[in-house]
């Protein structure tokens, strides 16, 4: 999914946040940098047709939001909330919305989760897990449906040091076919992912 903004504008409280003269965002990872404050997870909100901005446009594949796009992007918070259900259950719950078979579900779910080795989480309630695993969970969740667009906030923040290679990976492969917006605050993360940056 292409994305193009133009003269993109918002405040809070008469204090300006966000101006983008022009900004292209298109397949593959792009990497959004900058001070604490400037307005990533602001930019992330707006592309995720989340959040009001006072001005400006924002076409994707030459198109204005609608809510039928909101399938085809998808917004990944630092972070995200979880179903009160199984780790099982959150990550098949967007494939059940799409009428995805139950043994179809149940490979796709086990699958991802074999990869992250989270197969352990399977049956454990999903509120109760840490804020690592949270953030694993809902990434997965995310991806597992394929949306055209997934825009990512931080997502290895509280994740520990060895399972973050993995997520990266997975997060490039995904990058190959779709459109990645990533918010990282580390500088050596976006020089190991990519060299498309969006310095705001």
């Amino acid at each position: 999914m292409k994305i193009h903004v133009t003269n993109l504008k918002k405040s809070y409280n008469d204090n300006l946040v966000l101006d983008i003269e022009r900004m292209e965002i298109g397949k593959g990872l792009q990497c959004v940098v900058g001070e604490n404050g400037c307005g990533k997870t602001t930019l992330l909100n707006i592309l995720a047709g989340q959040l009001h901005y006072d001005s400006g446009t924002i076409d994707y594949n030459h198109k204005p939001f609608s809510k039928g796009m909101a399938k085809d992007i998808t917004l990944v918070s630092q972070n995200p909330y979880m179903l009160d259900l199984s780790v099982h259950g959150n990550i098949a719950y967007p494939l059940k919305l799409r009428k995805m078979s139950k043994s179809q579900v149940n490979y796709e779910v086990d699958k991802i989760l074999y990869y992250l080795n989270l197969i352990s989480l399977k049956h454990q309630k999903a509120t109760n897990l840490s804020v690592g695993e949270t953030q694993k969970i809902a990434l997965i969740r995310a991806m597992i449906f394929r949306p055209k667009s997934l825009l990512l906030d931080e997502p290895t923040s509280n994740i520990d040091s060895q399972s973050i290679p993995i997520v990266e990976t997975l997060i490039q492969e995904y990058a190959k076919d779709n459109t990645v917006v990533m918010v990282t605050h580390s500088q050596t993360q976006v020089e190991r992912l990519t060299n498309r940056i969006i310095k705001l």
